[in-house]
C-alpha cells in the first residue's frame, strides 16, 4: 500500500479534522489561561499559525485570532487589540 493511498483515505481526512479542531481549542485555552507558555509557544511556531490561518480556509478566523504580531508599540499583539486599538477609537471596523 502506497502513501499516497493512505493518505486519501477519509477516515485520515476526518481525523486529520478533528486532531487540528482539538489543536486549536488547546492553543486558545493556553492563550487564556497561561500567558507565559502561550508566548513561548508563539516564540517558536508563530509563524505556523500565521501561515495556517492564510492557508486553512475552514480554520483560518480561529487561527488568526490566535496568531500574534510584533509592532513597534508591543512585542506581541492580536489581530483583535490592532484593530481594535487602530479602529475601535474612529469607530469603523
Amino acid at each position: 500500500m502506497s502513501r499516497e493511498t493512505l493518505q486519501s483515505t477519509k477516515f485520515l481526512k476526518q481525523l486529520k479534522q478533528v486532531i487540528l479542531r482539538h489543536l486549536i481549542q488547546l492553543i486558545g485555552r493556553l492563550a487564556e489561561d497561561e500567558p507565559e507558555k502561550f508566548n513561548e509557544l508563539q516564540k517558536n511556531f508563530g509563524s505556523v499559525l500565521k501561515l495556517g490561518a492564510v492557508e486553512d480556509k475552514k480554520h483560518s478566523n480561529k487561527l488568526a485570532l490566535l496568531a500574534r504580531f510584533t509592532t513597534n508599540q508591543r512585542n506581541s499583539t492580536s489581530f483583535n487589540e490592532v484593530r481594535f486599538s487602530l479602529f475601535g477609537s474612529r469607530g469603523r471596523f
